[in-house]
């Protein structure tokens, strides 16, 4: 919705006064071409209300190509440069390390913004305007369609016929229909195609044979010079355009010139100009005043509204040689053309915004501050630069320099030294630990680390690597981008006691031309030179320059080796969590069987006892050992339970109530027991009838880990 918007109001403001600039210069081409033949004159009109049309559509061909760049951008090449080694400090040039930009916009010219209220304002009044000249010519459609449908062939008679067949043999239009119709006040013609002609009836009580002539015969020239469809053409390039007084008086000044084309060709071919003259006169004249016949799709004799300036251009009649005509038309062409190349050069682009002032652009606004600031940065970088080499190579500078750091290293040894002799006095007067002497150290410590700091200053200032102050990025030549050229270039040079680049050599070559392009853009870089000493010396720099001719496949190799580094950590995932979960099933079948074989061997144990006891005791003594070996195990289990339980996160009624919901039934004993903290089960013993179902309930997550069933034995 927004984007149809846009293309609206920038179709209107571009019309606005593209129309009426192209209408400003058909009017002077029409002026210059006054004495030349009036169909000359009506190709002009017609083709300044095409050109009105086609100025203000091509207008909003740069919108939508902005749309398709916003969705699918189109990236330059793009030029990499770093330097080889710790020897030299890039410096901070980030904002100034790129010389050209990613992306292209290709905009020529600078958007309008328009407040929200203005534009809706426009585009209601450009609707209502629209469709009232869409009514009109659907009305003025119907009432061709009915006019087409109530015209008959009468009976010509013999006078009748022979001009018809007069007018068909000049004009060549011999599948040209004539018919008559009560509908029509005057000769009209119709049908882009078909064409047919349709008189009145009131025309054949006519008995004057040059008035029916002139009549018949203007329509047939209407009929050869495909006039109805050209009309009918311009109609419809004029219903967007019938907001627009000038496009109005294009429109009118077509008319006009299309009739002063097809009287001429009358005269021309079937009477004389005063007999036509006198004829038309006569027509029009007898024509009731009802106003203009549905002139959007009808053409018609009395159409044109300037029957005086018809009657002086018959009667004139004024001719011009040829030379004359060719040099007025090429004038023409001037006058016309110029206005043209004007509203293709300052064609707007309206953006809307719901704060922005009336007609008033923001960007224009900021574009001034924007290049004050610009040019304000490169003159304070430029004095740097200057400055910066000046006190460089400045002689007398660098000697004031040195004596500074001298003074102030002997300033420093001489404070040192008075502070030695004065903590090996208090040594001497107070051997031992005194709060004299702890400040004394204290204070000899705070000296010694400022002059260590001092020393490392002096020496950061004598002893200085070389500083880039100024890159220039080079550009990416045509036809190496061409050949799709990627790679390195290596650059060696020498960075002289001035901070210029000297003896540029290359290291290694990739293309000629980007060689070139590389050296050349090196050898405007700038460096602060390396000290030693305080002087000033040269040094041997290597410098990389990456080459890509297009951004956009070397974001999506980018993408692409991100994307696989992704997946990979992604399997890598998920084989560590599958191995983990296979170990710890391992873990936990092992579990079970140690807990299933220590208790099958508990329980085969009870039952060799029990046996034995049968054996060689009586029952009272039996019943004595069982109880015994019951309390044992009861408080064996019961110490492993306490062990266990602080690994628990259920309970034990929750862990019957678990094992019961699942198997129903009398529960005979329930316990707890487990290895470590993720190994913990209580132990469930649930009778039903004759059978014993033993439950391992995690207590952890009060899942059931294993279930078991026994016959129950009733001895």
């Amino acid at each position: 919705m927004r984007l149809a918007g846009q293309l609206l109001l920038t179709f209107l403001v571009n019309a606005t006064w593209q129309v009426a600039l192209i209408g400003a210069g058909a009017a002077l081409a029409n002026w210059s071409l006054q004495n030349v033949a009036a169909r000359y004159r009506h190709s002009l009109w017609v083709a300044a209300l095409v050109l009105a049309i086609s100025f203000p559509i091509l207008s909003c061909s740069y919108v939508i190509r902005q749309k398709v760049a916003a969705v699918s951008p189109t990236f330059q090449p793009i030029v990499i440069t770093r330097i080889i080694g710790a020897e030299v400090d890039p410096g901070e040039l980030s904002g100034l390390s790129r010389s050209t930009p990613l992306r292209r916009d290709g905009a020529p010219i600078s958007p309008l913004h328009i407040n929200s209220k203005l534009a809706t304002a426009m585009i209601v009044f450009f609707l209502l305007f629209f469709s009232y000249r869409g009514l009109n010519l659907w009305r003025a459609w119907r009432t061709t369609r009915a006019i087409i449908c109530s015209a008959y062939e009468p009976e010509f008679s013999d006078s009748v016929r022979a001009i018809i067949t007069k007018c068909q043999r000049t004009t060549r239009q011999t599948r040209v229909r004539v018919v008559c119709s009560d509908r029509v006040p005057v000769p009209v013609t119709v049908g882009a195609f078909r064409r047919l002609i349709v008189l009145p009836t009131r025309l054949f009580d006519e008995t004057d044979d040059q008035i029916l002539l002139s009549a018949i015969g203007h329509e047939f020239i209407h009929c050869a010079r495909r006039d109805y469809l050209i009309n009918l053409i311009c109609e419809l390039i004029y219903l967007p355009l019938s907001f627009h007084p000038a496009a109005a008086l294009i429109r009118r000044r077509t008319k006009q010139s299309r009739e002063l084309a097809c009287d001429e060709s009358v005269v021309t071919t079937l009477l004389s100009p005063e007999s036509y003259a006198r004829s038309l006169v006569r027509l029009i004249s007898a024509a009731p005043i009802t106003g203009h016949l549905i002139v959007d799709t009808t053409i018609g004799i009395a159409e044109s509204d300037h029957l005086e300036m018809r009657i002086m251009s018959l009667i004139r009649n004024s001719k011009s040689t040829p030379r004359r005509s060719v040099f007025l038309g090429f004038a023409a062409f001037l006058l016309l053309a110029a206005p043209c190349a004007t509203a293709a050069s300052f064609a707007l682009k309206v953006d809307v915004y719901p704060g922005a002032p009336l007609g008033l652009s923001q960007a224009k606004v900021q574009e001034p501050e924007a290049d004050n600031n610009k040019n304000k940065t490169r003159a304070e970088l430029s004095e740097q630069v200057e400055q910066s080499r000046q006190d460089q190579s400045d002689p007398k500078l660098r000697q004031e320099l040195l004596q500074q750091l001298q003074k102030n290293y002997g300033q420093d040894d001489e404070r040192l030294k008075q502070e030695r002799e004065r903590l090996s006095q208090l040594l001497d007067k107070y051997p031992g630990d005194s709060a004299e002497m702890r400040e004394a150290a204290r204070k000899f410590a705070e000296m010694s680390d400022e002059y260590q700091k001092q020393i490392a200053a002096a020496n950061q200032q004598l002893d200085r690597k070389a500083k880039l102050i100024h890159k220039v990025e080079p550009q990416y030549p045509d036809d190496a981008r061409a050949r799709g050229i990627e790679g390195t270039v290596r650059l060696g040079m020498t960075v002289d006691h001035d901070g210029l680049p000297q003896n540029i050599q290359v290291k290694k070559s990739l293309d000629p031309s980007l060689d070139k392009a590389a050296i050349e853009a090196v050898r405007q870089w700038r460096f602060e030179p390396a000290l030693k000493d305080g002087q000033p010396v040269s040094m041997w720099v290597e410098v990389e320059v990456f080459f890509s001719p297009d951004a956009g496949r070397m974001a999506e190799q980018t993408e692409e080796r991100i994307r696989n580094q992704e997946n990979a950590l992604l399997d890598r995932a998920r084989s560590q969590q599958q191995e983990l979960e296979e170990r710890t099933k391992a873990q936990d079948k092992e579990a079970y069987e140690r807990a299933n074989t220590q208790y099958r061997e508990l329980l085969d144990r009870s039952k060799a006892v029990d046996d034995e006891v049968r054996e060689h005791t009586d029952e009272s003594e039996l019943r004595a050992k069982i109880r015994k070996l019951n309390e044992d195990a009861e408080e064996k289990s019961r110490g492993a339970g306490l062990e266990a339980a602080k690994w628990a996160k259920i309970s034990m009624t929750q862990a019957i109530q678990i094992a019961t919901s699942k198997y129903p039934g009398a529960v005979l004993q329930a316990r707890l027991f487990g290895e470590r903290e993720d190994k913990v089960f209580y132990q469930v013993m649930i009778a039903n009838g004759d059978d014993i179902t033993y439950v391992w309930v995690n207590a952890v997550d009060g899942q059931i880990a294993k279930t078991e069933t026994a016959k129950r034995r009733h001895d």
